[in-house]
């Protein structure tokens, strides 16, 4: 690995860092989903009873979709592993649960009415930062480094037509 996105503001220890842009993170679910378990809406009453998808143990998202959307502090949540970001979408899609996403995955998805965003005033903002090793320095320079400065700054260029500004 020569460089990765991650949500670390910090350059890890050998990169150097630059930040990308926020993506934010918006709460949806399937219409079918909706209708059968949630007739009145998502709102503070009822959050600990309705499934929430989640990738691993790690992914904290839902429960701070929730302390924003409701001001609940350390919610405990009905959780449905899905350690997969395409299989996460779609197991929203097929209504096992409510999932926070980035709002740039399921666009689509919420165009075409697969997906209803709950909520739509409440948005998680992730900021993202680009690390990537620092290879060879002013008096030697690698020609790995001019390359992968390349895909850098391409990456960053994306980001910028992608993601919101950081702020």
């Amino acid at each position: 690995v020569l460089g990765c996105v991650s949500t670390v503001r910090e350059a890890l220890r050998g990169c150097r860092v630059t930040p990308l842009g926020v993506m934010p993170y918006v709460a949806v679910a399937s219409p079918a989903f909706i209708e059968r378990e949630l007739p009145a809406g998502l709102d503070r009453r009822n959050f600990a009873q309705t499934p929430f998808l989640v990738f691993n143990r790690k992914d904290d998202m839902q429960a701070q979709w929730v302390s924003r959307a409701f001001g609940v502090r350390s919610p405990r949540l009905r959780e449905r592993f899905v350690p997969s970001s395409d299989a996460y979408v779609r197991a929203a899609v097929m209504g096992w649960g409510v999932g926070v996403a980035p709002e740039l995955q399921v666009r689509p998805h919420v165009e075409r009415g697969a997906l209803t965003v709950l909520h739509p005033e409440v948005r998680l903002p992730i900021a993202l930062h680009w690390h990537q090793w620092k290879l060879g320095d002013e008096r030697r320079p690698v020609a790995r480094a001019s390359l992968l400065d390349r895909i850098g700054q391409a990456l960053a260029t994306g980001a910028r037509w992608a993601l919101e500004p950081s702020t």
